[in-house]
């Protein structure tokens, strides 16, 4: 890129700043930035997000890049990259991208819409693959309470291949704050949960506004979520396994809203 900035000290402010930003949530939140990496998933950055910096590795081939409205362009020496990159095999590339903040006021409600709330889940990587799926089957939004992992982590944005740029993501709220919308807006509320009430998953009418609430990894959704809830639906399986991985349980759901909807 035309007047890019040559940096090769370690030392250099930019180069720690960068490191703060792949390891500290709140140096992101305070300065609106997250890092995208990788080839694939910057060219697909949409063009409401504001890209603030490309970094560049000296080898890295500027030419497989698509985008190139961006206020800095820095190149740095390749051993250099991978001491900013969260990569074990980095491209060489990296972004550093404007946060979007949204309010539950942004959502568009759809009579029929789909959404999607996922309470105090806790791996990054569990988010980023729930995150990808939801875009693929049609979510319409996602809702993280607040216990939930950091949206914006390396490994989280990393996991969901650019999905998370392109479904809306709100954070920070109260399940109580999302089930009030929910219901404030006549969506049916089911959880993933196995009780005397639960219905198979597949025999649930999920043709009609809803939000899909699935719970933490160890301890699935909370009691609360399932008294707040409309329906308790469950998977079932024939195996021996007691429960599913929250972003394979996840997927499934959503397939079957989907499914249901086709």
């Amino acid at each position: 890129m035309a007047n890019s900035k040559f940096i090769t000290s370690a030392a250099n402010p930019i180069i720690k700043n960068i490191q703060l930003l792949q390891s500290k949530k709140n140096e992101r939140k305070k300065q609106g930035l997250f890092i995208i990496e990788g080839i694939r998933s910057i060219n697909e950055i949409p063009q409401e997000y504001e890209i603030d910096t490309i970094v560049m590795s000296d080898l890295f081939d500027e030419s497989l890049l698509k985008v190139s409205a961006t206020r800095n362009a820095l190149l740095v020496p390749s051993e250099l990259f991978k001491v900013i990159s969260d990569t074990q095999t980095p491209q060489g590339v990296l972004a550093l991208v404007k946060m979007k903040t949204l309010q539950l006021e942004d959502i568009e409600v759809k009579a029929n819409g789909f959404y999607l709330m996922l309470e105090n889940l806790q791996d990054p990587g569990n988010l980023g693959t729930i995150i990808r799926s939801a875009y693929g089957f049609g979510v319409d939004a996602i809702f993280l309470t607040k216990g939930c992992v950091d949206l914006y982590s390396p490994k989280t944005v990393r996991s969901t291949m650019g999905a998370s740029l392109h479904v809306p993501v709100i954070t920070d709220k109260s399940l109580e704050d999302y089930m009030a919308w929910a219901k404030g807006h006549g969506l049916t509320c089911f959880t993933t949960a196995l009780d005397d009430t639960a219905k198979e998953v597949a025999k649930a009418d999920l043709t009609k506004g809803l939000m899909l609430v699935i719970g933490n990894e160890g301890n699935g959704v909370s009691g609360e979520a399932i008294a707040k809830a409309d329906q308790n639906v469950y998977i079932p399986m024939p195996g021996g396994l007691e429960s599913l991985n929250a972003s394979i349980a996840a997927s499934i759901c959503m397939y079957e809203v989907m499914r249901q909807r086709l």
